[in-house]
């Protein structure tokens, strides 16, 4: 009976060791395949935010965080290509208004005499 606890004991013991490292690994595989890409995916979203525009994922995989990361990388790439559009367009038309603004000081200048 005694032997048959003991048994029982060290065979618990085993389970519990190799439970303990299949938990270590598998923990350590989530942090690998997921948890970091989130965290270079956050990052990377900050930086964008904070008006970096050339800030882009380095994230290249074949699952919904490779989704994820290569919709962000196109999504700004757009907006990029639109502010600096917008931005082109403002200084077009700020050029304009200058160009109107002299041209209605002369004209009333012309007007005045």
């Amino acid at each position: 009976m005694l032997r048959l606890k003991q048994e029982f004991q060290e065979q618990m013991l085993r389970t519990a060791i190799v439970t303990l490292i299949t938990l270590s690994l598998s923990f350590l595989y989530f942090r690998k395949s997921i948890l970091k890409p989130i965290s270079i995916l956050t990052d990377t979203v900050k930086r964008f935010g904070e008006g970096n525009w050339t800030a882009r994922t380095r994230i290249r995989r074949n699952d919904e965080l490779g989704a994820l990361s290569g919709g962000f990388n196109e999504m700004a790439s757009k907006l990029a290509e639109n502010e600096l559009s917008m931005e082109k367009i403002v200084n077009e038309r700020t050029g304009q208004l200058i160009e109107a603004e002299k041209f209605a000081f002369l004209g009333s200048l012309v007007a005045g005499v």
